[in-house]
């Protein structure tokens, strides 16, 4: 065995324990997302089907309405191992980076929605479709946020 050998395994269970909390903040981030999903879904669909908004419009009110929550059970729940600071301009700070990102994955996902209702796809599954294209876009550009070191 060599030195380089020795190096080598030393660095193995480090990025062994590296890939297995990405994992488990991918899959947080998807449930996360998952449960947004379902709300945004559900909203989605009152809006729609009690004829209060038309279906363009209703994505963005149901968007929005549910991004308010989403902030919080990701900054709480998913990226708790991250050495992000929690004082009110570091929250302040990661909230805006949140929303900014969150903003343009939902810009993304409405395109889709709307090419997608174009050619008469079934709005839940367009917007489903849209969310799903862009989840790992989000959650990476987010963990980026949560783990930068200013």
């Amino acid at each position: 065995m060599t030195a380089a050998d020795s190096d080598e395994r030393s660095v193995l269970p480090a990025f062994v324990a590296d890939r297995s909390d990405l994992l488990e903040e991918v899959v947080k981030f998807a449930i996360t997302g998952g449960s947004g999903l379902v709300a945004n879904l559900a909203l989605l669909y009152v809006l729609v089907e009690t004829g209060t908004i038309p279906e363009r419009y209703a994505a963005i009110v149901s968007t929005l309405t549910v991004l308010l929550g989403s902030f919080a059970l990701t900054n709480w729940w998913v990226f708790t191992d991250a050495d992000a600071s929690n004082s009110q301009s570091g929250l302040l700070k990661r909230g805006l980076s949140y929303y900014g990102i969150m903003g343009v994955g939902k810009l993304v996902n409405y395109g889709i929605y709307l090419g997608l209702l174009a050619v008469d796809v079934w709005y839940p599954l367009a917007w489903f479709v849209g969310s799903a294209l862009v989840f790992f876009g989000t959650f990476s550009m987010n963990r980026l946020l949560w783990y930068r070191t200013d």
